[in-house]
């Protein structure tokens, strides 16, 4: 009776254990969920973790939720985000151009991206120092040509554009903008 009893204490102990840690493995976000929803959850965790002053460990858990679902889009803006408040440019134009699946076709909601990354080409030292001053202005041309295509009448691209030309040696392309520019604003 008593070896009976304690076999039954044994399994059900037993049993009890697999649900708890099963429950909290489940709720941990860690089993039983698809790749996307632990990236974001990982999301969650690093939104949480910026918002307290930790981009260290923000880092490392969007590090984990690309690692599952690497073209994510809010993802890789954050962890550029965070490259860039901690100086790292380069690895900032990264995220940004894969989270806007650079260089496919980027979409209207991009174009607030495009222009992160075109302020960084156009702006920082050490983006010029370390892909050089040309290809960067000629970067630029690009993304403002990408951002024109999605929004024609954007004057802050037209004008970056014409900078980015002129600093290109393309004076006339950039004087073209210009005056078309003038004449659609004197109308």
């Amino acid at each position: 009776m008593m070896k009976n009893l304690f076999v039954a204490v044994v399994v059900a102990g037993f049993f009890y254990g697999i649900f708890f840690i099963g429950n909290t493995l489940y709720r941990s976000g860690r089993v039983f969920l698809n790749n996307q929803q632990k990236a974001d959850y990982f999301y969650e965790l690093a939104t949480a973790s910026r918002a307290g002053g930790n981009d260290a460990l923000a880092q490392q858990q969007l590090e984990r939720a690309i690692e599952l679902v690497p073209d994510s889009k809010k993802v890789n803006l954050l962890l550029g985000d965070i490259h860039a408040d901690a100086g790292r440019m380069a690895r900032a134009i990264g995220c940004y151009e894969r989270g806007i699946s650079f260089p496919n076709t980027p979409d209207k909601d991009d174009v607030e991206t495009l222009f992160r990354i075109v302020k960084y080409y156009m702006t920082n030292e050490a983006v010029k120092a370390e892909f050089g001053f040309k290809k960067c202005y000629n970067e630029a041309v690009k993304i403002y040509k990408m951002i024109l295509e999605l929004d024609p009448g954007n004057h802050k691209a037209l004008l970056g554009s014409a900078l980015a030309l002129t600093k290109t040696g393309q004076h006339s392309a950039a004087r073209k903008i210009i005056d078309n520019l003038l004449l659609r604003d004197s109308l």
